[in-house]
């Protein structure tokens, strides 16, 4: 049983609003219960039929789409168990105290999938299979599950360098192999290695390198146009050069691999999608047509935009993602989603600011959204994307999230195609959740990178600090956070850049084991021009001492540093941007240096003031209480 550390609660409009509805409802009590007493049951089954009724049991409509284009408030869609490949988008919302509810019936295992089956295959050469695939997500965007297990694009290399390998056990079908690439200083179009060493000219032509070069800030991609012997050309890169930027003082540190080529389908397991056809080796030889063969074919299994008051409960999405885009009150409750988002090339590698949504296996717009007692995996951009105001994100374990090199599993951040920059957002409460294994920050607040450099001046070339993305106050409380910036360096377990956090609170959470390579390292990290952050009451440890490893780092330009610990920070040159800003206060945290024993070796006296809750328990169901802490 959870027991709350006492401190004080404060409790936003909007939640206050919630607690007090069932008051205000009073009044209405007659036209509440008319409206319950005519809500409808809708049944949907694998054996159904879309011409049916779908009110009865026995005779349930064939589509879980079927039962959503008739659903009004109040109306409950009950699910029996068995694969489902569709993207379901509701025709009505529901309203406060009657919902539009979909969810499994009595707890049968129900699957929504994004992917569809390929058959038809016949044998190209020896061990390759091939069978016609007339659908692509794009280049890098496909995916392809055999027998029900993800397979990884064939790559080269296929396992990483002597040195390289990762730091914890991680699924390789997903996660890169970290091949030793480096790109030569001054360069935009060349990347190197031994690795290519006697090959033959123009084996990996018309493929794809992605790999993370010097400052590592996030993973990049460019297509190769030529190869030779030790040498790949390749697009020459427009957008941060592969960060080998004039302020850089970390030596090149190259991790890469190529995909998309044919010439690297060389082991089990692995595919390419080429001009129509998928090629294949099947994971233990078998013949193709013996198992299931199934390749990602749609970006979501729920389309909410634009809707209020729907509910997806205890459903398991593979493949797909789900997107509450303009939506109000919406929710997600006990669910479980898996390889919800894929691609190979970062789109805000090429444009000032990505598309909201489009990298995110998860997006949440609109207001007063939820997300509680679910379990979010393996995304290679965000696991959630949460623009808008006051929502609510408590009791998830999310984990295995932007091993594209580039997004976390909690963004945060604004929407540019609803919002202005200074628009009012934020106010949104993350609490109980557990997040590990990510290619970059676990929990990142973002800015609109286009206003901030409007805004700004340039102090030497690369170097252009403004204004900062504004924020409501935002709740980062009794969470657990740990391997982070597995991909990537310059980061934090937290990470925010060029955001007026409005006070957010950043406490009584569990922060450990930052995993970025090299010499860095940063549990909580405010980049150049955030303030307005209230960090305190954590439990912080890094998991290793080498190089430069910081609890804390608050970088220039920004406010005052209020602490009772130390806190680094550096450039002076920064402070000279618009202005300087708000405080950043950071008290009453435990930094465990040196320290190795897990969680499980914590003491109470590691805990400031007295132990805490923290983390996700998704076999105890939040409640809406936890909304008013």
């Amino acid at each position: 049983m959870r027991a709350f550390h006492q401190f004080s609660f404060r409790i936003s409009r909007h939640q206050i609003r919630r607690l007090v509805f069932p008051v205000c409802c009073a009044f209405t009590l007659i036209p509440v219960m008319v409206s319950v007493a005519q809500a409808a049951t809708y049944y949907v089954a694998t054996t159904g039929n879309d011409s049916a009724a779908g009110t009865e049991e026995a005779l349930p409509f064939r589509t879980i789409q079927r039962a959503a284009s008739v659903m009004r408030a109040g109306d409950t869609c009950l699910i029996r168990g068995g694969i489902y490949r569709e993207t379901v988008t509701p025709a009505n919302s529901g309203s406060a105290g009657a919902p539009i509810i979909f969810e499994a019936y009595q707890n049968e295992r129900v699957i929504i999938s994004g992917a569809d089956i390929v058959s038809g295959f016949t044998l190209y050469q020896p061990n390759i299979y091939k069978a016609a695939m007339p659908w692509s997500m794009g280049k890098g965007k496909d995916q392809v599950f055999m027998a029900g297990a993800v397979q990884p694009e064939a790559r080269f290399p296929n396992t990483a360098s002597p040195g390289l390998e990762y730091p914890v056990p991680l699924l390789g079908s997903v996660w890169p192999p970290r091949g030793d690439f480096h790109v030569p200083v001054g360069t935009t179009d060349r990347v190197t290695s031994g690795l290519l060493s006697a090959q033959t000219s123009g084996l990996w032509s018309g493929g794809l390198y992605l790999g993370t070069h010097y400052q590592s800030y996030q993973f990049q991609a460019a297509d190769i146009t030529d190869s030779a012997s030790g040498i790949l050309t390749v697009t020459p890169l427009k957008q941060a050069k592969w960060y080998n930027i004039e302020y850089s003082w970390l030596p090149e540190f190259g991790r890469g691999f190529i995909s998309g080529v044919l010439a690297a389908l060389d082991e089990p397991g692995e595919w390419v999608h080429q001009a129509g056809v998928l090629y294949l080796q099947t994971p233990q030889g078998q013949h193709p047509e013996s198992i299931i063969i199934e390749a990602k074919a749609r970006q979501l299994a729920f389309d909410l935009t634009g809707k209020s008051y729907i509910t997806v409960r205890s459903l398991e999405v593979v493949s797909a993602g789900l997107t509450m885009y303009k939506a109000t009150n919406c929710t997600i409750d006990g669910a479980k989603f898996s390889y919800i988002n894929q691609f190979n090339r970062p789109q805000s590698t090429t444009t000032p600011n990505p598309q909201p949504g489009i990298e995110a296996g998860i997006y949440i717009g609109g207001r007063y959204n939820t997300v509680k007692n679910s379990t979010i995996a393996y995304s290679a951009g965000s696991g959630l994307w949460i623009t808008g105001r006051d929502h609510l994100i408590t009791n998830n374990v999310i984990h295995d999230i932007g091993y594209a090199g580039s997004y976390s599993p909690i963004d945060i951040g604004p929407d540019p195609t609803v919002e202005s920059p200074t628009a009012d957002r934020g106010g949104h409460v993350i609490s109980f959740n557990t997040l590990y294994n990510s290619g970059r920050a676990l929990i990142s607040i973002g800015r609109d990178i286009v206003y901030h450099h409007r805004t700004g001046r340039a102090l030497t070339p690369p170097l252009k600090y403004g204004l900062p993305t504004p924020y409501r106050k935002i709740r980062i409380v009794n969470n657990e956070l740990y391997h982070a910036n597995i991909l990537t360096m310059d980061s934090g377990l937290f990470y925010t850049n060029g955001t007026d956090g409005g006070g957010t609170e950043i406490a009584y959470n569990v922060i450990h084991d930052d995993l970025q390579p090299y010499i860095r390292g940063f549990g909580v990290y405010l980049d150049n021009a955030s303030w307005g952050y209230d960090v305190h009451h954590n439990v912080l440890w890094m998991g290793r001492e080498e190089g430069w490893r910081q609890a804390f780092m608050a970088n220039m330009p920004g406010g005052k540093i209020v602490s009772d610990g130390p806190v680094f920070t550096w450039d002076p040159r920064l402070p000279f941007a618009p202005h300087n800003g708000g405080d950043r206060h950071f008290w009453r945290n435990t930094y465990k240096l040196d320290y190795h024993n897990g969680v499980a070796g914590l003491k109470d006296s590691d805990f400031p003031d007295g132990r805490f809750a923290f983390g996700a328990n998704v076999s105890a169901p939040a409640t809406t209480a936890l909304h008013a802490q």
